[in-house]
């Protein structure tokens, strides 16, 4: 069977990888085969190219599969430890169904979901308010004045703050 040989620097979780291709070759099927995780075996001249090579597409099988493992053995052939990508197998399947997604890695996106993981409300109030009479009353503090306890979290969220009593 023909496999085309690729390499990749796109992150695995990446749907649709950019693809460097570095050639075409014949190869042989190590039996018996998962189709998850074949294994093939290249052999002749081709196998310093294979040796590059880190992605893999089996039109048989109609699938891309990332080389896990490179081994050669005593007839100078090269054996390809391979395993399935479902993102880029099925990349236009993915790309065109609908997603409900209720996590994300931006930050001030909010998605209005409960998530435990990402414990900020999605509708946040920042305000910036400017004490008048000194710095949080820390000159004229007493047992039974009213003072200020300042407690930030977080930052850089993306979002512009409301401005009171400054000018």
């Amino acid at each position: 069977m023909i496999v085309n040989l690729y390499t990749t620097g796109d992150n695995p979780k990446t749907v649709t990888k950019s693809l460097t291709a570095i050639s075409s070759v014949t190869a042989r099927l190590v039996h018996p085969c998962n189709i998850l995780r074949p294994e093939l075996i290249l052999s002749g001249d081709i196998t310093v190219n294979a040796i590059n090579a880190n992605y893999v597409y089996i039109p048989d099988f109609g699938r891309y599969y990332f080389i896990k493992e490179h081994t050669t053995d005593t007839a100078v052939r090269i054996i390809l430890s391979c395993e399935v990508d479902p993102l880029m197998s099925w990349a236009a399947g993915i790309k065109a169904s609908k997603q409900l997604v209720t996590r994300s890695e931006s930050v001030g996106k909010p998605t209005y979901t409960p998530d435990d993981q990402y414990l900020l409300k999605s509708n946040k109030d920042i305000k910036v308010i400017a004490f008048e009479g000194g710095y949080f009353n820390l000159e004229s503090a007493t047992q039974i004045s009213y003072n200020f306890l300042l407690n930030v979290a977080g930052g850089g969220s993306g979002q512009q703050a409301q401005t009171e009593g400054v000018e």
